[in-house]
């Protein structure tokens, strides 16, 4: 019987840095950072509106809990600088809509405004429309 013979090393072809498949994946990481670049005001937006109502949703608690004749003045006293305070914060829309519930067993807040997406260098702009909604539990609580 004869003894097995060595094979020869095999050599293979490392493949170069650049590819397509690393040409591709270049392609979608920067298509990626630039949409998430583009959408990053929209998003602060967002959640600056809604940073706004959650903070103006304890002084409308508060108000909830009275009951004496000056409640209404107050109530729009509120709403007019709760409107002054998200055009501080950005929401320029003039359609924007507002809707205060107060009632014994829940407090809420929506707002429904839009905005624009735009494409940075391309000039284009899409219209999208937010919903921010908060609430509170509006019972008393007994000691």
């Amino acid at each position: 019987m004869q003894p097995p013979v060595r094979r020869a090393q095999v050599h293979y072809k490392k493949p170069s840095v650049i590819n397509p498949v690393s040409i591709a994946f270049v392609a979608i990481v920067g298509a990626i950072g630039y949409l998430a670049f583009c959408y990053w005001p929209t998003l602060r937006l967002k959640s600056n509106a809604k940073s706004e109502a959650q903070d103006h949703l304890m002084q409308f608690y508060r108000i909830n809990l009275r009951q004496d004749k000056l409640r209404n003045k107050d109530i729009a006293r509120l709403e007019e600088s709760f409107r002054k305070a998200l055009t501080s914060a950005g929401v320029t829309d003039p359609n924007l809509e507002l809707v205060v519930k107060l009632d014994p067993k829940l407090v809420s807040i929506d707002l429904v405004f839009t905005s624009q997406f735009e494409l940075v260098g391309l000039d284009r702009r899409y219209p999208l429309s937010h919903k921010v909604h908060v609430e509170t539990d509006a019972s008393r609580i007994e000691w």
